[in-house]
């Protein structure tokens, strides 16, 4: 995974961990939501996009830096 932030970032969003897109759009905190899908050690993006339905987007960190008005994500990490 590498020392960096985001390396270690990425060694703790688990399979099925759900995530939202935090927006800069004025009244609205969640743009997008989704699961976290582990595939060794990158992590994609299962989510649904309206007239596409659902579909998995390889590269988390990719998808949600190509996603307008992203200012950060939100995971949820259930209580073991």
């Amino acid at each position: 995974m590498g020392g960096t932030a985001a390396g270690r970032t990425r060694a703790h969003l688990g399979a099925r961990h759900p995530f939202g897109l935090a927006t800069g759009v004025p009244g609205l905190d969640v743009s997008h939501v989704g699961f976290v899908e582990v595939e060794g050690p990158r992590r994609h993006a299962l989510h649904a996009a309206p007239g596409r339905g659902v579909m998995r987007s390889r590269d988390l960190a990719r998808y949600v830096t190509g996603v307008s008005d992203v200012v950060g994500v939100m995971v949820l990490r259930p209580a073991p």
